[in-house]
């Protein structure tokens, strides 16, 4: 299992009900039987859904009294979005510039990895329709799929407003902080 925030991010946001549950607490905290009422899916299994997200870092839960509301954090998001955000340029750019290609040897040489756990990666890679591999000879050189990013930057996009105002929010308390106003 990953450990790293962005490798969690992206597995927990790669199953559509978690992508469903994400835009569900946009709209505001809920709790488990509010989320679990668009699916035809038992409670342990909503659950579990939870959480992947919660071990993410992009939901969190709350307590009320007897309940216990499930509200979206925006942190995880915006790495995600600024992570994005560095691979911009390739759908930016017109598609006849973006043939860049690189062999499994070429894209192993950055890394001290073995090549079949560098030609796994590039595996999970193809899957998830984030590179393409091409068919020139023996090579078999692969070419980024800008419209993948393209696509999870404009979904993340939707969300941008959650962190923005989070950090509106800090940059007022602080402020009042500061000014000796600590409401």
């Amino acid at each position: 299992m990953p450990t790293d925030p962005l490798s969690m991010t992206l597995s927990a946001l790669a199953d559509p009900t978690r992508r469903a549950i994400i835009a569900r607490l946009a709209s505001g905290e809920a709790t488990v039987s509010e989320l679990a009422e668009p699916f035809t899916m038992s409670m342990p299994a909503i659950s579990k859904h939870l959480r992947v997200l919660e071990q993410a870092g992009l939901i969190e839960q709350g307590r009320e009294a007897q309940f216990r509301p499930r509200r979206l954090r925006p942190d995880r998001l915006r790495d995600l979005a600024g992570w994005l955000e560095t691979y911009r340029h390739f759908w930016d750019d017109s598609l006849d510039r973006l043939g860049a290609e690189a062999t499994v040897s070429e894209l192993a040489e950055p890394f001290t990895m073995s090549m079949p756990a560098i030609s796994k990666h590039l595996r999970v890679l193809e899957q998830a329709g984030l590179i393409e591999q091409g068919r020139e000879a023996q090579f078999r050189p692969r070419r980024l799929r800008p419209d993948r990013l393209r696509d999870l930057a404009g979904w993340l996009e939707t969300y941008r407003h959650f962190w923005d105002d989070n950090l509106d929010r800090l940059d007022v308390y602080l402020k009042d902080m500061q000014e000796g106003d600590p409401t």
